[in-house]
């Protein structure tokens, strides 16, 4: 150091450290042979501690505040210098500023997929991502534990080691927990209020300790995610009501081309076929399902049948089958109006009414 330094740190009285990047955990700070004189002033702020080493052993922590530094107020230091009542000379040692503070806007995420062996869709690729804030409760042991050394230590300092620790909880609990992947959405509070108690076991030995913790997303193959949606819709649907849709949409599509009279039988039967595909695929998954026997209707005073719900569909459309036609199915007691059987009172319910009379 310059002669011009070890002057200026002569007349220097004042320790202390404002940080300019608000990333700083820890600072050294510098003195000419770290030497401090004898009644300076030490300026603590809020969301600061001030430890004082002496020869590589921690002497003293101080708070936020302002203290003058004498024999009086570092009875440790005192103690390891040897020093009596009234001693007034400058004394040697190290200064670090640990900031205190909740450092906010920590990302984490994983940088490679978690693997998650769900119940219905096997092995399960997943990621995840969120933020966290964190501080440091105990200047000592961070000082021990990580800085060492070091004459400045910042949150990307400290960062790898906390997304390593936190994506290796993240997976131990959905380990623990035993969800599917389409339970992970709406559960995503309670998993991360299990996982904060676990990290902060981890940290509490280097002196941080884990504030705020969530988890923004958890991202699925694409692939997945469509057969995810797709499961949830056929669980969640109403098995008539989408027959019933699924028929007046093909027959609606029939009725829009039939000012093109060369063509309507054969898209009537492709209608037709589409619909009674479909009310098979999905008979029996509802209680409200049509029997698989199908319908008899009373048509010109003879009986018709068995018809599907799309060939009941396509006989309203005609006209032929109305609220007081005849209707029996396998289970029935006895014909009963077409209007009175919910399947057909569906159909029914999409024919318009006649137009009304100039």
């Amino acid at each position: 150091m310059s002669l011009w330094n070890k002057v200026t740190a002569e007349l220097v009285d004042v320790i202390e450290f404002v940080d300019p990047s608000r990333d700083t955990l820890v600072h050294r700070f510098e003195r000419y042979n770290n030497e401090i004189k004898h009644g300076a002033r030490l300026i603590v702020r809020e969301g600061q501690q001030a430890v004082f080493v002496n020869e590589g052993q921690l002497a003293e922590v101080f708070g936020p505040g302002t203290h003058t530094l004498e024999t009086k107020n570092l009875p440790v230091l005192a103690t390891l210098k040897g020093w009596k009542h009234g001693f007034e000379s400058p004394f040697k040692a190290e200064v670090y500023f640990v900031g205190t503070r909740q450092y906010l806007d920590q990302k984490w995420g994983t940088q490679n997929p978690l693997v998650l062996d769900d119940e219905y869709f096997g092995l399960v690729q997943l990621r995840a991502f969120g933020n966290c804030s964190y501080s440091i409760t105990d200047a000592a042991a961070f000082l021990r534990e990580v800085v060492g050394t070091s004459g400045s230590v910042d949150t990307g300092d400290v960062r790898g080691q906390l997304r390593s620790l936190i994506v290796t909880r993240f997976s131990d609990a959905l380990a623990d927990m035993k969800i599917g992947v389409t339970a992970l959405v709406g559960q995503q509070g309670e998993l991360a209020q299990l996982i904060v108690p676990q990290i902060n076991a981890d940290l509490a030995p280097l002196g941080i300790r884990l504030g705020q913790f969530t988890i923004e997303n958890i991202s699925l193959p694409d692939d997945l995610r469509e057969e995810i949606f797709e499961y949830s819709r056929l669980n969640r649907v109403d098995v008539e009501t989408l027959t019933r849709l699924k028929s007046a949409k093909a027959i609606e599509n029939i009725s829009l081309n039939a000012g093109d009279g060369a063509g309507i039988g054969g898209e009537l039967a492709m209608g037709l076929a589409m619909a009674s595909n479909l009310g098979k695929a999905l008979d029996g998954a509802g209680p409200a399902a049509a029997p698989a026997e199908g319908y008899f209707v009373a048509l010109d005073g003879q009986q018709q049948g068995p018809c599907t719900i799309a060939e009941l569909g396509a006989l309203v459309q005609q006209r032929r089958l109305l609220a007081d036609t005849l209707v029996w199915r396998s289970g029935m007691s006895d014909w009963v109006r077409g209007a009175d059987e919910p399947a057909v009172a569906g159909l029914l319910a999409q024919l318009p009414p006649p137009l009304p009379s100039a």
